[in-house]
């Protein structure tokens, strides 16, 4: 999770409405969940990508689902040899907003740092996914509301997810 009060000390900054997302899901998608399992709504970005790959496990055509936990630089390689068209790194990030809340942030409007709780910056990854591929990289964040040692998701997170499991499905899963 991207972790202090970055972005509660910023209003200003921009995000985008999930909305824009849709006219954005072209071309080769891929979702990268980061996250640890074990620490409540931290797990947010794994258990989504988990969520998706039950409703849907032959994915591989017009979405690529990554659970990264809390190594997602293991997936580096992988991803930038698909030449996506857009990654999307799912993570809990902590803006000031009500538990459940998304927002989507621009990679670039993440800092460099240790913001994170994973061993590299999610800017560091976006950045190189964004140079080897020219994809265009997003955070999405999913505003936990804990992310204490073994919680388990809070119902706030788990609507969320439910939401944008159904939002990904409709917008990416092509019905065959």
């Amino acid at each position: 999770s991207v972790k202090n009060n970055y972005f509660k000390d910023r209003p200003s900054i921009n995000t985008l409405p999930l909305q824009a997302l849709k006219d954005k899901l072209k071309g080769r998608v891929v979702l990268l969940g980061v996250g640890s399992r074990i620490r409540g709504d931290d797990a947010a970005g794994p258990e989504l990508i988990e969520i998706l790959k039950k409703r849907r496990p032959d994915t591989g055509k017009e979405i690529f689902l990554f659970d990264g936990e809390e190594v997602p630089e293991n997936y580096l390689i992988p991803i930038a040899n698909l030449k996506p068209n857009l990654v999307i790194i799912v993570d809990a990030v902590d803006f000031g907003s009500r538990p459940g809340t998304l927002k989507l942030f621009p990679i670039r409007q993440i800092p460099q740092g240790s913001l994170s709780t994973h061993r590299l910056s999610l800017r560091f990854l976006g950045s190189y996914l964004e140079k080897e591929t020219e994809a265009k990289i997003y955070l999405l964040g999913i505003q936990p509301k804990s992310i204490k040692l073994e919680e388990k998701l809070s119902p706030e997170v788990k609507k969320a997810l439910r939401d944008l499991a159904d939002f990904f499905e409709k917008n990416t899963f092509k019905n065959e």
